[in-house]
């Protein structure tokens, strides 16, 4: 069974966040790839947008670690 609880420490939270950092840039890598490989224009579009849409999720997920690293006033 998964555990789907996040550990709401101060180093667990960031624990977290980093590993979703990691898969958003994964997933960023991942299409930026495949876009050289693809040569149908409707599906280049789509990568496209989805590259826009991880970057995005790169910058939030950054500001929740700032946030966290900065604000948090729950157990360290």
């Amino acid at each position: 069974m998964i555990n789907t609880q996040c550990n709401m420490t101060k180093s667990g939270i960031l624990s977290n966040l980093e590993k979703g950092l990691e898969s958003e840039h994964r997933a960023m890598n991942l299409c930026n790839e495949l876009l050289l490989l693809v040569d149908n224009e409707d599906d280049k579009e789509d990568l496209k947008k989805i590259i826009t849409d991880e970057a995005n999720h790169i910058k939030i997920t950054q500001n929740l670690m700032d946030i966290v690293n900065n604000d948090y006033i729950g157990l360290e």
